[in-house]
C-alpha cells in the first residue's frame, strides 16, 4: 500500500514538474510587443487676420464672448453675427436708436451695412462690441467718455466708431461701469472712461 502510495505520489510529482519546466520555457519564448500610445498635443495659433472670422475654431474670439449681461441690460450674438440686445434702454444701451425704451425682448443693433458681430461686452450702461472687420463700435451712456469716440461725452442710442489708431483693430473687449478697455491686434491694451480710481492704468486717476 506505501508503495502503490509512493509510486503515485513520484508520478504525478513528475507530470507537475514536466507541465511546470515546460510553461516556464514557453514564457521565456513568447515575444511581448508593448504598444505605446502616441498622443501629441498641438496647440493651434491663428494668425492675426483670422482672429476675427466668426465660428467655434481653437483660437478664435467668437467663443466664450458672445454673451454678455450689464447692470440692467443683456446682448448675445446669433448664430448668423447679428447682434440682439433687451433690457433697460434708459441711456441708448441697447443700441436699436430708438426712443430709449425698455424692451422686455431682443431688438435688433444697426451695427452698419453688411457688418457682423464676433464679440461683445455690456457696462452698467453702454455697450462695446467688435465687428467682424475687427473695428470697434460702442454705445449708451457716455458721460465719462467711456464709449471713446472722441465726442463731447453725449449718450448714444446707437453704435459709434472707436477710434483705436492708424491700421489697428480690436481682439479683445471689456466693458466697465463706466470704462472700457480693448486689447488690439498687436498685442497692445487700451482703456478710456472713468479713471476716479485708477482703472485705466495710466499712472493717473483724473
Amino acid at each position: 500500500m506505501n508503495r502503490t502510495v509512493k509510486t503515485f505520489f513520484l508520478s504525478f510529482l513528475m507530470i507537475f514538474l514536466g507541465l511546470s519546466a515546460a510553461t516556464s520555457s514557453l514564457n521565456e519564448s513568447s515575444e511581448i510587443t508593448v504598444l505605446e500610445e502616441e498622443n501629441d498635443s498641438q496647440e493651434v495659433i491663428l494668425s492675426l487676420n483670422l482672429l476675427n472670422e466668426p465660428g467655434h475654431q481653437e483660437g478664435s474670439i467668437f467663443t466664450d464672448t458672445t454673451f454678455s449681461a450689464g447692470a440692467y441690460h443683456t446682448c448675445a450674438i446669433l448664430d448668423d453675427g447679428s447682434l440682439n440686445c433687451w433690457g433697460w434702454d434708459n441711456y441708448g444701451q441697447l443700441g436699436d436708436g430708438g426712443t430709449n425704451t425698455n424692451k422686455d425682448t431682443p431688438v435688433l443693433v444697426s451695427l452698419g451695412n453688411g457688418r457682423t458681430a464676433v464679440a461683445v461686452s455690456a457696462g452698467d450702461y453702454h455697450t462695446c462690441a467688435i465687428l467682424d472687420d475687427g473695428s470697434l463700435k460702442c454705445w449708451g451712456l457716455d458721460n465719462y467718455g467711456q464709449l471713446g469716440d472722441g465726442g463731447t461725452n453725449t449718450e448714444e442710442d446707437t453704435p459709434v466708431s472707436v477710434s483705436l489708431g492708424n491700421g489697428r483693430t480690436a481682439v479683445a473687449v471689456s466693458a466697465g461701469g463706466y470704462h472700457t478697455c480693448a486689447i488690439l491686434d498687436d498685442g497692445s491694451l487700451n482703456c478710456w472712461g472713468n479713471n476716479s480710481f485708477g482703472q485705466l492704468g495710466d499712472g493717473g486717476t483724473n
